[in-house]
This record gives C-alpha cells, sequence and structure tokens, in this order.
C-alpha cells in the first residue's frame, strides 16, 4: 500500500495553505504485485494490505478521532469486523478489492478515497519533459497547470425562470450570475461558486498570465505569482459583483455552493465579502505526527516570524508574538510521546470523552489569529500573515 498526504485542515473545512499535511489517500498495491508474481489469489496478502491501511490511519489521519466518535456518523467497530469477515470469505482478488473499497467509501470523508491503481512498468522510463511555459501561449500553460472548468450552471434552473437576467455565464467570467426579479418580492441576486479550488477557474488563469508578476527579468515562469494573482482576481471578482448588485438594487443574496466539494481557504475567507459582522474562523487541529503535520508548523512560524519583523507598532508585534508563542508551543506537542488510536477499531466514545485523539491545536482554518479588527493591525503585510481573511478587508 502506498500513501500519500494532501491538504486537510482538521475537523472543519478547507485551506489550500495547510498543503504539507494531514489527510490520506490510499493506492493498493501490495497484494496486486503478488497476483502478478504468482499468478494466485492470497488472502493473508490482502489482510497484510488491510492491516497497514489502519495503522497509517492511525498514525496520520487527523479525522479518524471524529469518525471513531457517535457524533461522526460511523461504527468504525462494526466496519472493520465487516471488512474482516469480507476479506476472510473472499476467494478472488475482485473480492478483496471491493473488501477495501467499501472500507474507505464507508467513511464518507472527502479527504479519504482511493487512488487509480496503475501497474508498475518492467522498464525504466524516463521523465517526460516539462512543460515550455510561454507569456505567448497563456491558454495552455494553464491548462498545463491543471486549470479546467468544474460544473458552470446553478446547481437548480433559476435561469429558466421569468424576471431572471444573467449578469455574468461562468465562462467568460469565473462565476455564474444574475439578478432575479418577480412582481411579489424584491429582487434577489444569485452567485454560483461551484468550487473553492482555484484550478476551477481558468479564465482567472488566462487573464493573470501575462501580468509583469507572473515572469521575472529573464522571462522566467513564476507559478506561486500566478497562483497569488489568481487568489487576488477571485475575490475581486465576487467584491465587484456585490457592487454591480448594491447599485441595481439587489436586496437578498442567494449563494449557490451546490455541488461544491470544496477546496482551499476560499471558503472560510470568501465569506467575509458577504457581511460586515465580525467573523472569527473555527479551531483547526492536525495529527500529531511530526512528519505529516511538521511543514506546517514550520510554514506558519516563518510567516510569524515575519509578522512580528515587519510590525512597526507595539501592538501588532504583541498579537504576532503571541501567536508564535503559541505555535512553537503546539510544534513542540508534535514529538512527544503519542498514544495508540488503535481503540477505534473496537470501541465508541463521545468525541469529548475519547481516551486518544492524537491531534494538536494550530491556529484556527483563517490562519494563526482567529479574527483580527480592521484597526488592530494596520500594516495589511502583517495582518495578511495573522489572519488570512485580512486580505478581503479593503475590497
Amino acid at each position: 500500500m502506498n500513501t500519500d498526504k494532501a491538504a486537510h485542515q482538521g475537523l472543519r473545512g478547507v485551506g489550500n495553505r495547510l498543503r504539507p499535511a494531514f489527510a490520506i489517500m490510499c493506492l493498493f498495491a501490495f497484494s496486486s504485485r503478488v497476483v502478478a508474481q504468482t499468478g494466485k489469489f492470497d488472502r493473508g496478502a490482502w489482510l497484510h494490505d488491510y492491516t497497514m491501511l489502519k495503522q497509517a490511519l492511525e498514525r496520520q489521519y487527523s479525522n479518524l478521532a471524529w469518525f471513531a466518535s457517535f457524533e461522526g456518523g460511523v461504527d468504525l467497530p462494526a466496519l472493520d469486523r465487516r471488512t474482516v469477515s469480507a476479506l476472510r470469505r473472499a476467494k478472488r482478488d475482485e473480492e478483496a478489492r471491493n473488501a477495501l473499497s467499501n472500507f474507505i467509501t464507508s467513511f464518507h470523508g472527502g479527504h479519504f478515497r482511493q487512488l487509480a491503481t496503475l501497474a508498475p512498468s518492467a522498464d525504466a522510463i524516463a521523465e517526460p519533459a516539462g512543460f515550455p511555459y510561454s507569456r505567448e501561449d497563456p491558454a495552455g500553460g494553464c491548462a498545463a497547470l491543471g486549470y479546467a472548468p468544474k460544473d458552470v450552471p446553478f446547481s437548480l434552473p433559476f435561469e429558466s425562470l421569468r424576471g431572471f437576467e444573467l449578469l455574468s455565464d461562468g465562462v467568460e467570467g469565473p462565476f455564474r450570475a444574475g439578478v432575479l426579479t418577480t412582481e411579489d418580492s424584491p429582487r434577489l441576486g444569485l452567485i454560483r461558486i461551484s468550487s473553492f479550488s482555484l484550478s476551477s477557474f481558468p479564465v482567472l488563469c488566462v487573464k493573470a498570465w501575462r501580468q509583469p508578476s507572473v515572469w521575472d527579468e529573464k522571462g522566467k515562469f513564476k507559478k506561486q505569482s500566478l497562483r497569488e494573482a489568481v487568489d487576488k482576481a477571485w475575490y475581486q471578482t465576487i467584491a465587484d459583483l456585490l457592487q454591480q448588485f448594491k447599485q441595481g438594487g439587489v436586496v437578498a443574496l442567494l449563494i449557490d455552493v451546490g455541488r461544491n466539494g470544496g477546496g482551499g481557504d476560499q471558503g472560510d475567507i470568501g465569506t467575509r465579502l458577504f457581511t460586515p459582522l465580525p467573523l472569527r474562523s473555527e479551531p483547526l487541529w492536525v495529527s500529531q505526527d511530526l512528519k505529516a503535520s511538521g511543514p506546517y508548523f514550520d510554514e506558519q512560524i516563518k510567516a510569524l516570524e515575519e509578522a512580528s519583523d515587519l510590525a512597526a507598532d507595539a501592538a501588532s508585534k504583541q498579537v504576532a508574538e503571541h501567536a508564535l508563542a503559541a505555535f512553537k508551543s503546539q510544534k513542540a506537542k508534535l514529538s512527544e510521546s503519542v498514544c495508540s488510536m488503535a481503540w477505534v477499531w473496537s470501541e465508541r466514545h463521545q468525541w469529548a470523552d475519547q481516551p486518544c485523539r492524537r491531534l494538536v491545536e494550530a491556529g484556527t482554518a483563517g490562519g494563526p489569529v482567529a479574527y483580527l479588527s480592521p484597526d488592530s493591525v494596520p500594516d495589511l503585510r502583517v495582518a495578511e500573515k495573522l489572519n488570512w481573511p485580512s486580505e478581503v478587508r479593503h475590497l
């Protein structure tokens, strides 16, 4: 079994800044190799794969404690018994493979899924040459980076209603949007946000492609700068639509997130565009595994050290230093001896009464600080490192 770690923000929400950590995707390969070598069904190899899969979940899957609780909605002891029984009854590889696939899908977790299985090649194959990014080929470059549209239409056919006016089709602009007017109701604005993953919005990538910040003085492509430009354009487009709605007399807004499977931080940050109320980001919990979560702590500690150095006033510096101390203290817990999560396959507990979770708090879904008032940290460079939603406070 091969494992790969992907973005996950603990128990709530999503976050593309959490790229180094905390969910697990699994690819079963050991049993496939055994079959290729012997041509015979090997039940023991499949049981061994299953044991390794559970051990990987115990070490690094930050949602395991939640699914092990009554509140999580999955009876893990019963699921384990069913899976073991199915593997022991299996007479063919297909039956064993289905048993493990059913185990994975029973979690109903978007950050835990089976990857496609590829047979290993017997011949050495050279890595293909990298894509030749060019200023003059934005469409090709964006496609090579994985930008592709997703689920453009509204999740219900609002377009077919009498009195509906389409303002943006979701193709030439990133969001499908319009206004619905009826005789007996106020003007209603609609915005379709099909995904919180920026790769679903190729039009933003193409528009940002030739910006000076995306290319260095030697003409070399700067991938991270492109991502930052797309990120800013995503929020600016929503802000512009909201302004258009306001000027058009819209008094209520429907945000269509039907079939939206999540993605990056936009789901947390973007909410600040729709209300002046002070919003606090939810606490973020990550796996108490140094290999899985250490890179995220290192990334945030570095950012907080930069925030402290940039802070020109005492109040801002105090906020930065306090957050920095908290992150260093929490990172130290990754190296502490940890309890065993093996209990999840034999016991169920209320979330508050669990004997072991293997989780460490790591700030919030919106960054190290859950909320910053607009005037508490005046330097936007500092504020954005402390509380990521600060990047939209000027829109």
